[in-house]
């Protein structure tokens, strides 16, 4: 998870001297030697410091699915990449027509780029493929689960690990 992200708004609450972007998280999926990311980040710096972490720990990136078309999920794209140039970024059909739809450089620049001067890439890199693949051997798949955003339904699919069991402790 990141840190919250000092943005650049003229809009702020009484009292009130700097707004902050909400935390965002990426999550790693791992195996012995390869992992897949789950979502890029926001900005370049978030970005570079996750493939950091990545390299720093072994791990070979094999693809990045991005989970739907929201900047703060896939904007660092490009720098995780240029870590990883073997990965494949991956995403739904639907996601990457929103990611599109809501991401032209008109809106980018009016809406992104006035509230994260100087942090984001000069130009967006997008998934390239419109099908996901498998994304591990057919033993270990990982498949896209039936949610749905409140967006656009049938865009936001989290991915479903039927084979990986966990627990996550909520107690501190």
């Amino acid at each position: 998870m990141t840190q919250p992200e000092p943005t650049v708004d003229p809009d702020l609450p009484p009292g009130a001297r700097q707004r902050l972007f909400s935390p965002v998280t990426a999550t790693l999926i791992c195996g012995h030697r390869d992992a897949i990311l789950v979502d890029a980040l926001l900005t370049l710096d978030q970005a570079r410091r996750l493939a950091g972490w990545i390299a720093a720990h072994g791990k070979n990136l094999t693809s990045v699915y991005i989970t739907h078309a929201h900047g703060d999920h896939w904007f660092g794209l490009s720098a995780i990449l240029d870590r990883y140039p073997a990965a494949r970024a991956l995403t739904l059909p639907a996601a990457l027509d929103q990611m599109h739809r809501l991401n032209t450089p008109e809106i980018v620049a009016a809406f992104w780029e006035t509230r994260f001067p100087g942090k984001l890439p000069d130009k967006l890199m997008f998934p390239p493929s419109r099908s996901p693949v498998p994304l591990l051997t057919p033993a270990r798949a990982i498949s896209w689960d039936g949610h749905s955003s409140w967006d656009d339904p049938g865009v936001d699919r989290p991915l479903s690990t039927p084979w990986l069991r966990y627990q996550l402790d909520r107690s501190g």
